[in-house]
C-alpha cells in the first residue's frame, strides 16, 4: 500500500471522531497516529498471521489468503480496506471489519460497499459489517436510531474536567497509589463478584491482565479506591495519546458491591483526574456501550462519547 493511499484512509478515519473536545488540535499529528493505527492493522498480511487464522477457525473451502486485509474500489476516488474477523474468536460470529477511505454517510453507502465486497467473503457466511462512526454526524445518528453501538471512545479535556463542580460524596473518597502487584488477588476477587451479579457481562467485560495493569502500574497510575475511609476499589489509568494530543487512558475502575449505585465511581475518576499533571490533555477510554453504568458514569464527570463503533447486519443492507 502506497503511501498516498495510507494518508486517505487515515485523514477519512480522522472523520469518524467528533474533535469538538480537543480543542486546537495538529491534524496532521492526528492523521499520523491513524497512519500508525492503519500499519498495525496491516501487519495481518503477514504471512505467519494468515497461517495461524487459517488453521485456527478451519473454515471450510477457505484458503490462507482469505484472511488477508484487502482493499476494494468501491467507485471511482471511493476505496475501503476490508478484513474478515470472529467477535470474540468465536467461528460463529463472522464480520468483516470496514476502513473507507471516504465517509460514509447513509445505510445505502454500507448497501454499495457490500454488494462489491461480499462474494470475496461469502465463504466465512458473515454477519456483520464493522465500521466506527462520529457520533454525532448523519450515519452515526441514523445507525443510533435502530442499533446499539458495540464500544463507544469517551474521551473528556482534563482541564475542563477539573473546572467542573466536584461530584456528589467526593470529600468522601480517597485514593492511594498502589506500589507492586499485591493487590492482584483482592481486584480479580471484586471482578468475580461482579460476574457472579451480571453474568452476561463476563466475555464482554473481563478482568485486565496482567500486562496492562502493569502499564498503570509503572506509570504510577494505579490507586486503591477508600471511601470513609474503608478500602472500597481500584482505579487505573496508563499514559496513552490520542490523536496527537498527551492523554491518559482509563484502563480500569472497580468498586466493591456495597459501594455501587451510591456515586462514588464519579467521585473516584474525578479524583482519579485531579491527580494528573496540567500537562494531561485528555483522560479516555473505550466503553462497551451495554457496560451502561461504566458509560453513565463518564458522562457524569464530563467524557463525552466522540466515536462509535457499530456491526450492521447485512440482512439490513
Amino acid at each position: 500500500m502506497n503511501s498516498e493511499t495510507r494518508k486517505r484512509l487515515a485523514h477519512a478515519a480522522l472523520k469518524t471522531f467528533d474533535l469538538s473536545v480537543f480543542g486546537k488540535i495538529n491534524i496532521e499529528a492526528a492523521s499520523s497516529t491513524l497512519e500508525h493505527e492503519l500499519q498495525k492493522r496491516l501487519q495481518l498480511n503477514d504471512p505467519k498471521t494468515t497461517y495461524q487464522r487459517h488453521d485456527f477457525f478451519k473454515i471450510p473451502n477457505s484458503k490462507q489468503k482469505d484472511y488477508e486485509e484487502r482493499l476494494f474500489q468501491v467507485a471511482m476516488n471511493k476505496n475501503v480496506l476490508a478484513g474478515i474477523r470472529h467477535f470474540g474468536g468465536n467461528v460463529e460470529k463472522p464480520f468483516i471489519s470496514l476502513w473507507p477511505d471516504y465517509e460514509f454517510e447513509t445505510l445505502v453507502d454500507l448497501k454499495e460497499v457490500y454488494s462489491v465486497i461480499a462474494d470475496e467473503f461469502a465463504v466465512f457466511g458473515p454477519k456483520h459489517l464493522s465500521l466506527w462512526v462520529n457520533s454525532k454526524q448523519k450515519l452515526g445518528l441514523q445507525l443510533s436510531s435502530v442499533l446499539t453501538p458495540s464500544l463507544r471512545y469517551v474521551v473528556g479535556s482534563v482541564k475542563e474536567i477539573k473546572n467542573k463542580p466536584l461530584p456528589p460524596n467526593s470529600e468522601k473518597v480517597s485514593l492511594v497509589t498502589i506500589e507492586d502487584n499485591s493487590y492482584r488477588g483482592w481486584y480479580e476477587e471484586l471482578y468475580k463478584e461482579f460476574h457472579r451479579k451480571f453474568a452476561e457481562l463476563k466475555r464482554r467485560v473481563p478482568v485486565n491482565d496482567q500486562e496492562d495493569m502493569d502499564s498503570c502500574l509503572n506509570d504510577r497510575l494505579l490507586f486503591f479506591i477508600y471511601i470513609d475511609g474503608q478500602k472500597a476499589g481500584l482505579i487505573g489509568g496508563r499514559k496513552e495519546e490520542l490523536l496527537g494530543q498527551s492523554g491518559v487512558y482509563f484502563t480500569e475502575i472497580v468498586l466493591s458491591s456495597e459501594f455501587k449505585s451510591r456515586g462514588f465511581a464519579a467521585a473516584a475518576q474525578r479524583a482519579f483526574t485531579e491527580s494528573l499533571p496540567e500537562s494531561t490533555d485528555l483522560v479516555w477510554g473505550t466503553i462497551d456501550a451495554k457496560n451502561v453504568s461504566s458509560t453513565k458514569t463518564a458522562l457524569r464527570v464530563g467524557r463525552i462519547a466522540i466515536r462509535s463503533e457499530f456491526f450492521v447486519p447485512v440482512a439490513m443492507l
